[in-house]
């Protein structure tokens, strides 16, 4: 009996076959939180978070002639205190992937929390490439830059290996990635970009400015709990001081060893 499907599997054979997807040479992704952004965002919440506790405050009378009053003002109080660090950490943070192939960087970024943020995909070749920069935040973790010759600026940081206390940052994985990049441009034929040190909001005097301002902040929530937990007798007093005096004391270390670095005429 012939076979019904032979003319169907020999022009199958006959066909050359498809071209394999070349492989990437190298990909690293992370979890990138813009702090430019953040500090802005904390400068401009803390406020309002403030503000919100000094009417609570105020209107202490009114507030107790609402029944259940009591309770909805300290669930508003900790939702308050809590969004000071959601707002600021959550909102300007993106999940970040550079995929290395063997003539461009292929750059994607997308929001931490979906439609909370901007989307970008970009194929950056080598030869658009124009300063790759290299540079250190507050917290002593590197960070690498990539500027093509429109100004578009992409920048990528160290992701965080395992979870809970067993979490590190992948230092060595970061710097690895890093000369892969540098030596595969050298491969291809192109020119190596220049490098230059990266330079953030924090870095020399303005960074001092910057932390100063946020030290200066907590130092009057701090304030303003203490005269309330003191003077008036306010438990709520409390819990500002609580939420406050770590981050004064944080952001004002910050900012005296940015300070001591300005004046030895470092970053």
């Amino acid at each position: 009996m012939a076979d019904a499907f032979a003319k169907w599997r020999n022009r199958r054979a006959a066909r050359p076959a498809a071209p394999q997807a070349a492989a990437p040479v190298a990909e690293y992704k992370t979890i990138y939180l813009n702090r430019g952004w953040s500090g802005i965002m904390l400068l401009l919440w803390t406020p309002i978070v403030v503000a919100l506790i000094l009417v609570m405050v105020l209107h202490e009378a009114e507030l107790n002639a609402i029944p259940y009053s009591t309770g909805l003002r300290v669930l508003a109080m900790l939702l308050a205190f809590a969004s000071l660090a959601v707002v600021p950490l959550v909102l300007p943070t993106s999940r970040r992937g550079w995929t290395l192939w063997r003539d461009a960087v292929e750059i994607r970024e997308r929001p931490y929390v979906p439609l909370l943020g901007r989307y970008r995909h970009a194929r950056l070749p080598f030869a658009e490439i124009a300063i790759a920069r290299k540079g250190e935040l507050l917290s002593g973790m590197e960070m690498f830059e990539l500027e093509d010759r429109n100004g578009r600026r992409y920048r990528l940081l160290p992701a965080s290996v395992g979870s809970g206390k067993a979490a590190t940052i992948d230092h060595q994985g970061f710097a690895g990635f890093i000369d892969v990049i540098r030596e595969t441009i050298r491969a291809s034929g192109v020119a190596v970009p220049p490098g230059e040190e990266l330079r953030t909001a924090t870095s020399g005097l303005a960074g001092v400015v910057i932390l100063s301002l946020v030290t200066a902040l907590f130092g009057l929530l701090c304030a303003f709990g203490a005269y309330l937990l003191l003077a008036e007798g306010e438990p709520v007093g409390m819990q500002a001081l609580g939420f406050g005096l770590p981050f004064l004391l944080l952001f004002g270390g910050l900012a005296l060893n940015r300070w001591r670095k300005w004046r030895a005429g470092g970053a």
